[in-house]
């Protein structure tokens, strides 16, 4: 291969490759090498900032589903400033999130409103209606009475769910795009209001050219005494996972898409969370000793090959870590767990640790925890603790629903006001929603930080700046 000696080499001994070599080596690289190189030289930097570059960087995130482009633009038309921001906002979210613009400071790029026919009835706002704004922006899934989902560039309804019986409820739902966004794999769970009421899994593959779907698996999920089963409902490669229940105790249910093959896992604890990452169930429950909780990682093959329903306590897993939560006792918690768009097969996990106030004068307290997690195929996974932040007399209410912790740390919340606060960082960073008309549910999509939500009788998406 030919090289050539640049002029800034010291004692122009140090040879390079040429530009155009370069600029094909950095094709194949991720965010944080291409990121790396460019700190290295400044001649390195101009390769490095070079628009080809920038344009396949881009082009891959969006290709993995990380990047929500607002309907109408195309990676093709912007410029090389434009895709950078668009990486640099996929990253650390939008600009005007930043602890700098303040707390009035979140500016609205632009407002996409869908008039959709749905039901309407007591308490409408509060409870039935639930969106979820698909990757690369294009759909969104609505839950209301009826489960449909929206081509947001026609504002046309392209589906609608059909259930396996006559009296059922959808009660939670979760997707993933397939085929370079044409389809996408829907997981939904059912509560059943026939002789026997029971709780089902389905999982769907959605034609989003065509709007025409079909059942790749149907399962029985663990009974529940109450009609609102599920707490979480996850989605990743394969596998479906599900927990169910309100108190002591909860289930876990696996299921694999391909084969079928399911099983429930009974956790004896107070309170739990659940995500998934490639391969693999995080859990976060209550820990056997006080003032703990226990943080799990258990590989999804290996819990699939037995069909016995056992208790995850007579599951050893692959990783189990305890976190002190002395300060902060008898919490609530949620965990949001993302794969990284700077590093290939990485993820980054994010734990909200909430306490109210105790008898007799404690004052309220918050714990973030954030992960690195590396999941290389053919590798054993690791995880690494990057920061731990306590927030002592503060509290940061916990997303409503199905909501999450953006991969940047983002956590929207209704609890005494409409927020946008911020876990990624050691001081308190509070933002002011202006959502006029919003229910409760509302969903905060995972790397650009839209905000969807339902109103009265339309379907509301805001993209900030």
């Amino acid at each position: 291969m030919a090289a050539e000696v640049h002029p800034e080499s010291p004692s122009n001994k140090c040879p390079i490759l040429n530009d155009d070599v370069l600029l094909n080596i950095l094709s194949f690289c991720d965010i944080s090498t291409v990121i790396a190189i460019s700190e290295t030289s400044r001649h390195l930097y101009t390769v490095a900032s070079a628009r080809e570059v920038w344009r396949v960087l881009l082009d891959e995130l969006h290709r993995r589903n990380f990047v929500d482009l607002e309907p109408g633009k195309r990676l093709e038309d912007l410029t090389q400033s434009e895709l950078v921001d668009l990486a640099r906002r996929t990253v650390l979210g939008p600009p005007s999130f930043s602890f700098e613009s303040g707390k009035d400071g979140l500016k609205l790029a632009r407002q996409i409103i869908l008039k959709q026919e749905v039901h309407h009835g007591p308490g409408i706002l509060d409870w039935e209606n639930e969106t979820l704004l698909l990757p690369r922006s294009n759909y969104v899934l609505f839950r209301h009475l009826e489960f449909d989902c929206i081509d947001v560039a026609r504002d046309k309804l392209i589906w609608r769910y059909t259930g396996p019986c006559n009296h059922y409820k959808v009660q939670a739902f979760t997707a993933k795009l397939v085929d370079d966004g044409r389809a996408a794999i829907i997981a939904v769970g059912i509560r059943t209001y026939e002789e026997y009421r029971q709780n089902l899994v389905e999982v769907l593959r959605l034609d989003l050219t065509t709007g025409s779907s079909t059942t790749l698996v149907l399962r029985t999920a663990p009974n529940t005494e109450h009609d609102n089963p599920f707490n979480r409902l996850r989605i990743n490669g394969d596998f479906v996972v599900a927990s169910l229940g309100s108190t002591n105790p909860y289930d876990i249910f696996v299921l694999r898409v391909s084969t079928g093959r399911c099983r429930s896992l009974h956790v004896p604890m107070d309170e739990l969370d659940i995500d998934v990452l490639p391969g693999h169930l995080i859990t976060l429950r209550s820990g056997n000793q006080p003032n703990t909780l226990t943080l799990a990682i258990f590989e999804l093959l290996t819990l699939v090959q037995d069909d016995a329903r056992t208790d995850t306590e007579q599951i050893m897993p692959v990783i189990s870590e305890t976190i002190d939560v002395a300060r902060a006792p008898n919490p609530k918690f949620r965990i949001s767990c993302h794969l990284s768009p700077l590093y290939v097969d990485s993820s980054r996990l994010w734990i909200l640790i909430s306490a109210g106030p105790r008898p007799p004068a404690e004052p309220p307290s918050t714990i973030l925890c954030k992960y690195h997690v590396s999941h290389f195929p053919g590798y054993a996974i690791s995880i690494r603790s990057k920061a731990r932040w306590e927030h002592a007399g503060v509290i940061f209410p916990l997303p409503l629903g199905s909501s999450e912790i953006s991969y940047a740390g983002w956590v929207e919340t209704y609890y005494g006001g409409q927020h946008l606060y911020s876990l990624a960082s050691n001081e308190p960073c509070v933002k002011n929603l202006d959502l006029p008309g919003r229910g409760d549910l509302t969903h905060l999509s995972p790397y650009s930080c839209a905000i969807t939500y339902y109103q009265y009788d339309t379907i509301v998406m805001h993209y900030y700046e």
